[in-house]
């Protein structure tokens, strides 16, 4: 992994970044619950962690129909280009006092790239499939060669 191993000698807590495209926005917002969850697990666990991803950085992209389906659909190419560089420099800007990185999406994972940074990439079934159909996948893939990539069922690997 980039930067290091993520398991610190320093005892105490981690303080985690934690970089996605989808996170509720509001209360009663259902779009990336689960990775609310998973932030709130690790903060009970007493992590210090910081969320940034598309509900701080706005993306019309990511209203209506969503990314991968405004991508599929050929077209939001160049928001999405331009959301992906915001979202780096916000990372690079915040990693500074993060000791590792999890990535929800191999899109964020692939923005969090330049922070150098430990890096743990979960692949979902939607960014999965999309960056396939984009014939993105190989390459992503490739660029994530030194995080640890974790895929959410056996099937999607």
């Amino acid at each position: 992994m980039r930067g290091g191993p993520a398991h610190r000698s320093k005892s105490g807590p981690l303080h985690i970044g934690v970089v996605t495209t989808s996170y509720p926005r509001r209360a009663g917002d259902h779009a990336g619950s689960f990775v609310a969850a998973h932030v709130e697990a690790m903060r009970a666990l007493g992590h210090d962690v910081d969320v940034v991803g598309a509900h701080t950085i706005e993306s019309s992209l990511f209203a209506d129909a969503g990314a991968p389906d405004e991508l599929e659909r050929g077209r939001g190419y160049l928001r999405g280009a331009w959301f992906t560089a915001r979202l780096a420099a916000e990372i690079r800007r915040r990693a500074r006092d993060w000791d590792l990185i999890v990535a929800h999406w191999l899109v964020p994972a692939l923005a969090a790239l330049p922070a150098r940074k430990p890096l743990l990439a979960i692949a979902h079934g939607g960014d999965v499939h999309t960056l396939r159909r984009l014939h993105a996948l190989a390459p992503a893939l490739r660029l994530l060669r030194d995080a640890k990539l974790v895929f959410v069922s056996d099937e999607l690997r």
